[in-house]
């Protein structure tokens, strides 16, 4: 029988629309797995809705972390108040998960549109033994809460590191030692208690040893023996506050030997970043977990869990642009 230019009409609308059925079908049966992160009554929720093609794969990621697989069903944390503040900005979030055995990349968007300033990030070198570096509009408050300043003395950091081109925060070593750069043009650190040079003559240019970085001691509270006896240097660009003379003189060396920088390329209008590194086979100190998590965090098990999973971890970044969030965790 010879269609007619009407049947072949018909025909065409015929399999148009059962081609859209299939491929409805195709589509709604890969669904990606989700992770959406809420706030309420001064906590954060964790809901993840995995793909069921991909419970297997997520469950051996979560098995390389000694994470239990009950996570699935979501979990609850607080944080310190300055990351607090941060998230609860954004939330809700809805987070598209790509799941692998060994690797968990994310990418989402904040669904309320709120307005975060932004900034180029330029890089920076920092130690090789660096674990943890992140850049923030503002990072004072993480540095003051696990300080023991005086009231003076905590004045005299948060005038002395104030900005509007933000903060990097580099945390290196076992110990650990950190190092807080941050640009100022006016940089008056005078009425500061200049540290004798031949304490700081290891930290000589390699290029003129005749040259010394001056330090300048951040007066620690005499009558705490656990102060802090933290001091700022200059590095031209950058201003730094380390945590001691020791922690200064790893964070110059850096400038003169290290390969490794951070981030890892320069960022736009970036507003947060992280990146966590952990390639060798020594275990983290408690120090460490001591120090990044410090007292505020609430995490069933305890800091010893933390340090378990941080151990397994190879690397993990996240960077927030605007409303969009993105990062990786992959584990050894």
């Amino acid at each position: 029988m010879k269609l007619t230019p009407k049947r072949i009409l018909g025909v065409l609308i015929i399999l148009f629309i059962t081609s859209l059925i299939f491929f409805l079908k195709i589509f709604n049966s890969q669904s990606s797995s989700k992770l959406i992160i809420d706030s309420k009554q001064n906590e954060f929720t964790l809901n993840f809705q995995i793909d069921k093609n991909k419970t297997t794969e997520f469950e051996k990621f979560l098995e390389n972390l000694d994470i239990p697989y009950q996570i699935e069903k979501g979990l609850t944390f607080k944080l310190d108040p300055t990351a607090s503040t941060y998230l609860d900005f954004l939330t809700p979030i809805n987070i598209n998960l790509d799941i692998a055995p060994d690797k968990l990349s994310f990418k989402g968007k904040s669904i309320k549109s709120v307005f975060l300033k932004s900034q180029t990030i330029d890089q920076i070198l920092v130690p090789q033994d660096t674990n943890l570096a992140i850049f923030s509009l503002d990072l004072s408050g993480f540095i003051t809460a696990r300080s023991n300043f005086t009231p003076e003395a905590k004045s005299i950091f948060e005038s002395t590191v104030k900005n509007d081109s933000g903060h990097y925060l580099l945390i290196f070593g076992s110990k650990p030692s950190f190092g807080l750069f941050f640009k100022k043009d006016e940089f008056n650190i005078a009425s500061l208690k200049e540290v004798p040079q031949e304490a700081s003559q290891a930290a000589g240019n390699k290029d003129n040893q005749d040259k010394f970085k001056k330090f300048y001691l951040l007066a620690p509270d005499t009558n705490n023996q656990n102060s802090d006896f933290g001091v700022f240097f200059d590095l031209g660009t950058y201003k730094v506050y380390a945590s001691s003379i020791d922690a200064a003189k790893e964070l110059i060396k850096a400038q003169n030997t290290s390969a490794n920088s951070f981030p890892h390329s320069r960022e736009m209008s970036t507003s947060f970043i992280l990146d966590f590194k952990n390639y060798d086979n020594q275990n983290l100190s408690d120090d460490f977990t001591n120090f990044v998590f410090y007292k505020e965090i609430g995490v069933t098990g305890g800091r010893e869990k933390i340090k378990n999973t941080l151990t397994k971890i190879k690397e993990a970044s996240f960077t927030l642009k605007g409303d969009i969030i993105s990062g990786l965790i992959s584990t050894k």
